[in-house]
């Protein structure tokens, strides 16, 4: 045997079994190191566990259904406070409010007995440590010497998920352990420039204020944090959807009253607005639903704006979203029904209990990996808008489509107050939005809104209010900035969308998708084909469906 160091003729006896005891200890820890996965090694067989490839490298991961990212990172999380809680070893938490990955603080005196800690109740389960500065590749937690730690500025605990799609997902499922070195100064030092606090003085205990989570426990934060830092999203967000049933008959039987009733306008009404499609009910709204609590999390509560409707698979004993119906929130009832998208959401702001900022989504939009607070909303309040790359024809008003014309009315409106050309449109994302604002932007543009809500279908004379007159008043006046927000817009109808939808790798880097379509080129096949691709991407149900209600992927 090569380079084992052992003569041919000493293979006997004691020298035999050391031999085999030194391989076999060489074997684990060679087995559990990215890059150096023997084609024998344990989680090639063990079931729940797949050894895949990361940046060339052989890692262990978890098989999961969909990754849960903010769920997953946090139940992690607290096993390891629960751990160091149980040895009896002084943590608190350092990571700024709305964070998607707990780091907790300890002393470095208990540093390596909490990672020892960590090692034993993680051996098994495919957890990942790495530590900062690095000691080499992340390691399983049964192959870590606590002694190759040294003078580690952080660790981070982790683990490698491996979804139904073949995706694998590194760090998904994560937190932190911060060591603070005691200083000169009678002072507690930690070297982690992600922590939103970094000195302490060294007190015994560390005076600590349990403070909401996004997850609804507490984090014990150090009392100087007792009050949120100018670097954190601290206030509750909440998302407000619109959505409709046209297979309701009695929705339909509403409608078509109204169509049959209805006075024209001076323009034409918005044909597309009335096409079947606007109102086709594919399972966008469940699979937008669970890509919120896979993605998103931390939304406080979810509003769904309906007219006396509710989804077949909706709880109705769920707390976690509230049915509005639009009688509850029109200024003006007697306009009701109403089915126009730009009248209705002239009036989200007006739902009882919305919190004050809040996310508007139509039900074609989805998550497609973690987003934060932070992404749609500054610390101060200010809103996050994506503008999109599409601008609006300059042409004749006369040339316009019914909706183009009420892109241009708004424009006029805000060219008139802001002496500001206005021509580029909004990204098919969640809409950052605030309460105040919208009030004071109702009161200003009363006329205009009054107009809009007295048509009970989209129409050339309307005005586009919540992003065009919301979300371009708060860039000119200071209350929003240009977000870089990714995002991905697919039609169904087209031939192009339909092959970037099945390669996930052509929209991995998209925060946000849209799936969109023609209403005069969808096909029934077209409308199965993004039906069963909802339901692969986002195949894990929601606390708040109905049991039997979920679909077969």
């Amino acid at each position: 045997m090569i380079g084992c160091g052992v003569n041919q003729d000493e293979r006997s006896g004691g020298s035999m079994s050391e031999l085999m005891a030194g391989l076999k200890m060489l074997a684990r820890r060679v087995l559990r190191r990215p890059g150096l996965l023997p084609l024998g090694s344990e989680y090639r067989r063990r079931p729940g566990f797949s050894v895949v490839r990361v940046n060339g490298l052989e890692v262990v991961a978890r098989d999961v259904v969909a990754a849960q990212p903010w769920h997953q990172s946090a139940q992690l999380a607290r096993r390891c406070q629960q751990l160091f809680a149980d040895a009896g070893i002084e943590c608190w938490a350092i990571h700024p409010l709305g964070s998607r990955v707990f780091e907790w603080s300890v002393r470095r005196s208990d540093f390596a007995r909490a990672v020892q800690t960590v090692s034993r109740e993680f051996t098994g389960e495919a957890i990942y440590l790495k530590a900062k500065p690095s000691i080499g590749v992340p390691t399983l937690v049964d192959d870590l010497d606590p002694a190759a730690l040294g003078s580690a500025s952080f660790i981070d605990v982790f683990q490698y998920v491996h979804d139904q799609w073949g995706r694998v997902f590194p760090d998904y499922v994560a937190c932190r352990v911060v060591p603070w070195d005691p200083s000169d100064r009678g002072t507690l030092v930690c070297r982690d420039r992600e922590a939103v606090i970094q000195e302490i003085e060294d007190l015994s205990p560390i005076p600590v204020v349990e403070v909401p989570s996004w997850d609804g426990a507490s984090l014990p934060r150090p009392a100087i944090l007792a009050e949120p830092d100018p670097s954190e999203v601290a206030f509750p967000i909440d998302a407000v959807y619109m959505w409709v049933d046209d297979s309701d008959p009695a929705w339909r039987a509403r409608r078509d009253a109204v169509v049959e009733g209805a006075v024209e306008p001076e323009s034409d009404s918005d044909s597309e607005a009335q096409a079947p499609a606007r109102y086709r009910d594919r399972g966008e709204l469940r699979a937008s639903f669970r890509s919120l609590e896979l993605y998103a999390p931390w939304i406080r509560t979810i509003y769904l704006v309906t007219d006396r409707q509710r989804p077949s698979w909706l709880d109705p004993d769920s707390s976690r979203v509230v049915i509005v119906d639009h009688r509850d929130i029109f200024e003006d009832p007697s306009v009701l029904p109403s089915f126009n998208s730009h009248a209705i959401e002239s009036q989200l702001h007006r739902i009882p209990g919305l919190s004050e900022y809040y996310l508007y989504l139509n039900d074609d939009v989805l998550f497609n990996v973690p987003v934060s607070p932070t992404d749609f909303f500054t610390p101060q309040g200010k809103l996050k808008v994506v503008l999109s790359r599409s601008h609006r024809p300059l042409i004749d008003h006369s040339k316009l489509t019914p909706l183009e014309q009420a892109r241009a009315n708004s424009a006029r409106l805000l060219e008139r107050d802001f002496g500001r050309l206005v021509t580029k449109l909004f990204a098919h994302v969640p809409f950052a939005q605030s309460k105040a604002l919208a009030a004071e932007v109702s009161a200003a543009y009363a006329e205009e809104i009054a107009a809009t809500v007295s048509h009970p279908f989209r129409c050339g004379e309307d005005y586009v209010i919540t992003s065009w007159l919301f979300l371009y008043t708060a860039l000119f006046t200071g209350r929003a900035v240009p977000s870089t927000l990714t995002f991905a817009y697919f039609n169904v109808a087209q031939e192009e969308s339909r092959r970037r939808m099945a390669a996930w790798d052509r929209f991995a880097a998209a925060a946000v998708l849209c799936v969109n379509d023609s209403p005069d080129q969808t096909s029934e096949e077209h409308s199965a084909t993004l039906e069963a691709w909802l339901r692969q991407l986002y195949a894990v149900p929601t606390a708040y469906e109905l049991r039997g209600s979920t679909p077969e992927a």
